[in-house]
């Protein structure tokens, strides 16, 4: 087997390996303290993993279960399946869900970065994603479904990536697996999958791989776009979605009624004209994607997420826009997704806690970049030059030989 492929198995093994150790561990803490695997009381002892280990119970058991996704039924067949009440059970195969995050990223490393680099930019990215709190917690700590909607959100964008990368006159063949992965994405979190469609369709639109819209344009035009449906179509349903805007306003509102607390950000878009919403919304959408902001810090858990995301994630928007020249088409496209995706959360979600697990998929395509940039930057556009040369010189001897 080729080294470089025992490398990346290597890379690959250490990240299994940590984050199957975390998961235990947390688990057992979890048990010894009387949060039944399900959480850990620093945290609060409780979190969305209790519901759907409950409800994947009435399903083994022929009960009456809420099906808020398919994450669900799919947890309560396996118990079914394996014909078990045991939480661990579930942790195991919500385990699966990290090794094909790994899988699935290492292929969309080595589209953006090229067979040459992909080693040292998976090897950087997965090391990174060990340090992203966020991530690492939602990814071991219960059986919620947040890992599969990474998995199949970067599934679905590889696939749109192979789609624009290909020159192919077959790649019209690829919308096959990105309508099945979109499908999957779906069953797990619907307006995800929207997003996923309006961020291609918004790419498509403005980028060429020749050419690229001017920013400016683009801010214009959502800023133009936005302005016509919240004035105009605010009670029309988004297709795929069954959901209005108006209706994502009352979810909103209504989650600050139920929750209200130190982690609400308290910010109202139900405004009576369009300039007091853009004002509020474009708040909203700073708190989603960077909270909590400075001022925002109100106790040790936001203290904690302000120097563990707020204070890197503004050092990594502040290079990529630095470094904006690098970008190559499939960057701008990752960026595309980060971009609608915060833009649907920045109207849905009014939650510092709630925001630091959605924002995940929108933090994953801007790593990606991020560290494919940063890499290239420093390192491996040297490398290239150097083997390049090396290619050169060899050519010349060989020609020489002749």
């Amino acid at each position: 087997m080729d080294k470089g492929y025992l490398r990346t198995l290597f890379i690959f093994t250490i990240f299994i390996t940590l984050m199957f150790l975390i998961t235990i561990g947390l688990y057992y803490v979890s048990l010894a303290t009387g949060y039944h695997g399900l959480a850990i009381p620093i945290l609060g002892g409780s979190d969305d993993g209790v519901f759907y280990f409950e409800n994947a119970l009435e399903i083994k058991n022929g009960g009456n279960a809420i099906l808020t996704s398919v994450h669900v039924v799919v947890l309560g067949y396996i118990l079914k399946l394996f014909d078990t009440e045991y939480v661990f059970a579930l942790k195991m195969f919500n385990f699966t869900g990290v090794i094909l995050f790994a899988i699935v990223s290492y292929f969309l490393v080595r589209l953006l970065a090229g067979r040459r680099h992909v080693l040292n930019v998976y090897s950087l990215f997965l090391g990174m994603m060990m340090l992203f709190v966020s991530f690492v917690y939602v990814s071991t700590i219960s059986i919620i479904r947040d890992v599969w909607i990474f998995d199949f959100f970067l599934l679905t964008v590889l696939f749109f990536a192979l789609y624009l990368k290909s020159k192919s006159p077959l790649k019209v063949l690829y919308i096959i697996p990105i309508v099945i992965s979109m499908i999957l994405l779906f069953s797990y979190r619907d307006y995800a999958a929207a997003s996923f469609l309006g961020a291609a369709l918004f790419f498509l639109f403005f980028n060429r791989k020749n050419k690229s819209a001017n920013s400016v344009l683009v801010i214009s035009a959502i800023i133009i776009v936005l302005g016509i449906y919240y004035t105009l179509l605010k009670n029309f349903e988004i297709p795929f979605v069954g959901l209005s805007l108006s209706d994502a306003l009352n979810y909103r509102k209504n989650g600050q009624e139920l929750y209200a607390g130190a982690s609400q950000l308290n910010i109202s878009l139900d405004q009576p004209n369009y300039l007091f919403f853009l004002f509020n919304y474009i708040y909203s959408l700073m708190s989603n994607a960077l909270g909590p902001l400075p001022f925002q810090v109100r106790g040790f858990s936001t203290l904690v997420l302000f120097v563990t995301e707020t204070i890197p994630m503004a050092c990594i928007f502040y290079y990529l826009w630095k470094h904006r020249s690098s970008l190559e088409y499939l960057d701008k496209m990752l960026l595309t997704q980060s971009l609608i995706w915060f833009l649907f959360i920045g109207i849905t979600n009014d939650n510092l806690g709630t925001g630091s697990r959605l924002r995940i998929s929108g933090y994953l395509f801007i790593l990606l970049v991020f560290i494919k940039v940063f890499y290239m930057t420093k390192w491996g556009n040297s490398i290239d030059d150097k083997e390049d040369a090396r290619l050169k010189r060899h050519h010349v001897i060989k020609k020489n030989e002749v």
